[in-house]
C-alpha cells in the first residue's frame, strides 16, 4: 500500500499552494495516471513520494507518506547529468542487485527489453544513446532492484513505437502499484485504472485534484457531461439574474426607485454628502470630489464582483437624492446603510429604498439577516429602524463609543434585522 495524506506543497519562489490538502491512497493493482497542465505539480508530487528531499529545494512540503513496506522505483523526467557520462556497464553496475543477477536472469531481461545481452557491459556512452534505448536502460536498472512500486515521470516521452509498445505492456502485467505522469493519451487509455488530474483554477490562484478509479474514457465523458451541464447552468442564472435586475431597475416605489450607482452623479453624491448628513455617522464629509470619486469606484468595483450592493436613490422626478447600500455579500449577515440629501428627508425615502434592497437580497441572494448601525442621538434613523420592526425581529447589539479622526463623538448602537 502506498498513502498520501494531507500533503501541502508551496512553491518558495511565488509562495503558489501548487497542491492543497493531497490524500491518495493506492493498493497492489492500481496502475494510477498524473495528469493535467504543464507547472500543476506533477513531477514534483512524484519527487516527493520518491523521495521528499528531492523537492525540498524549490519547495515548502508538509504531510504524511505511508509506503508500508513497498519498495519504490524511480523513473525521472531526465536522465541526470551525472548517469549522461557514465558508460552502460558502469550505470548499471551501479544497481544494488546487478551482481546478483545471474547470466540467464540478464538474458531474459535483454531479450524483454529487445537488447542484446552484452547490452549491459557496454562501454557506450549513456547520453548517446537514443530515447528509447535511455528508457530501456532505466528501466531495466529499475527493475533490477526488485521494486514494488513504480514511480514513473513521462516515460513515454521521446521513444520509438517499439519501446511505447514494451512500456505499456509492463504497466499493464504489473502486479504491484503503477503511478506514472503522461500526456500519451494511447497509454493512457491502454493502462490507467486511477485518474488523478491535478488543476490550477481561478487564475491559477487555487489548488485543485480529482482522484477517480476508473479508466479514462469515462473520466473524460463524464467531465465534459458536467462542464456542459455547469455551463447550461450558469446561462440559465445569468438570463435570469438579468431578468430580475431589469424588472429591479425598472421597479417603481411609491415615490421612488432605486438603480445601480452611475457616475454620472458623482457630484450630486459629493454635494449632498455633507456635514450634517455625517454628523452621526461614518464616514466624514470628503475633502474633494477625487476623494468621493475614489470610494464610490471602490464600491462599483464591490458590486462587479458580488460583495456589495450600492445603488442610486432617484425621485420621480429623476432626480439623485441619495444612497442605499449592502456590504459584506458573501457574509451571513451583509451591513445596511442609507442616506438621502437634507431638503428630501422626512418623505418616506429612506424607508422605501431600503426595504425594497431588503427584498432585493431576500430573494436573489437567499439573505435572512442583516446589520445595522446608528447613533443613538440620530433621530430620523432610530425611526426609521422602528419601521421595520412589523416584518422582522430587531435584535439589539452592543453601543460602542468612539471618536472620529476630526474630533467627533459617536455613540453607534449595533442592530441585527432578521426576517420572522
Amino acid at each position: 500500500m502506498l498513502q498520501i495524506k494531507d500533503l501541502t506543497i508551496t512553491h518558495l519562489k511565488d509562495l503558489r499552494i501548487i497542491l492543497d490538502k493531497f490524500n491518495m491512497v493506492l493498493n497492489d493493482g492500481d496502475k494510477a495516471v498524473i495528469i493535467g497542465e504543464e507547472g500543476n505539480g506533477k513531477s514534483t508530487l512524484m519527487k516527493w513520494i520518491y523521495d521528499p528531499n528531492l523537492a525540498e529545494a524549490y519547495t515548502e512540503c508538509s504531510g504524511e507518506r505511508i509506503t508500508g513496506g513497498e519498495s519504490l522505483g524511480y523513473l525521472p523526467q531526465e536522465l541526470n547529468e551525472c548517469d549522461r557520462v557514465k558508460t552502460l556497464y558502469e550505470y548499471f553496475s551501479e544497481g544494488t542487485l546487478f551482481f546478483d543477477k545471474t547470466p540467464k536472469e540478464l538474458s531474459e531481461m535483454a531479450s524483454q527489453f529487445q537488447v542484446p545481452s552484452e547490452f549491459f557491459y557496454s562501454d557506450q556512452i549513456m547520453g548517446s544513446l537514443s530515447g528509447g534505448e535511455k528508457v530501456k536502460a532505466q528501466l531495466m536498472r529499475l527493475l533490477m532492484d526488485e521494486p514494488t512500486v513504480l514511480l514513473l515521470d513521462e516515460p513515454s516521452n521521446d521513444i520509438d513505437i517499439s519501446t511505447l509498445e514494451l512500456l505499456e505492456k509492463l504497466i499493464k502485467d504489473w502486479k504491484h502499484i503503477v503511478l506514472f505522469i503522461s500526456h500519451d493519451e494511447t497509454l493512457i487509455e491502454n493502462t490507467a485504472n486511477v485518474i488523478i488530474h491535478l488543476e490550477q483554477i481561478m487564475r491559477k490562484s487555487k489548488s485543485r485534484y480529482t482522484i477517480v478509479k476508473d479508466n479514462y474514457e469515462n473520466y473524460i465523458k463524464r467531465r465534459a457531461d458536467n462542464f456542459q451541464r455547469q455551463e447550461q447552468q450558469a446561462l440559465n442564472d445569468r438570463r435570469e439574474k438579468k431578468i430580475r435586475d431589469e424588472k429591479f431597475r425598472r421597479g417603481r416605489i411609491e415615490i421612488m426607485h432605486i438603480e445601480p450607482f452611475d457616475m454620472k452623479y458623482l457630484n450630486d453624491y459629493f454635494n449632498g454628502f455633507n456635514e450634517e448628513i455625517t454628523k452621526y455617522q461614518w464616514p466624514e464629509p470628503f475633502e474633494n470630489i477625487e476623494a468621493s470619486k475614489d470610494m464610490l469606484q471602490e464600491f462599483m468595483d464591490e458590486m462587479e464582483k458580488g460583495e456589495t450592493l450600492f445603488y442610486s436613490v432617484i425621485s420621480d422626478d429623476d432626480k439623485f437624492i441619495g444612497s442605499v447600500e449592502m456590504h459584506g455579500m458573501t457574509s451571513d449577515c451583509p451591513e445596511l446603510g442609507v442616506w438621502i440629501i437634507e431638503n428630501e428627508q422626512r418623505k418616506g425615502f429612506a424607508y422605501a429604498a431600503l426595504k425594497e434592497l431588503l427584498k432585493y437580497a431576500a430573494r436573489t441572494y437567499d439573505k435572512k439577516k442583516f446589520y445595522y448601525e446608528a447613533d443613538i442621538r440620530n433621530e430620523g434613523s432610530m425611526k426609521l429602524l422602528s419601521r421595520f420592526g412589523t416584518d422582522y425581529d430587531i435584535i439589539e447589539c452592543d453601543l460602542e463609543e468612539t471618536v472620529t479622526d476630526s474630533g467627533k463623538n459617536l455613540k453607534l448602537q449595533g442592530y441585527v434585522i432578521a426576517e420572522k
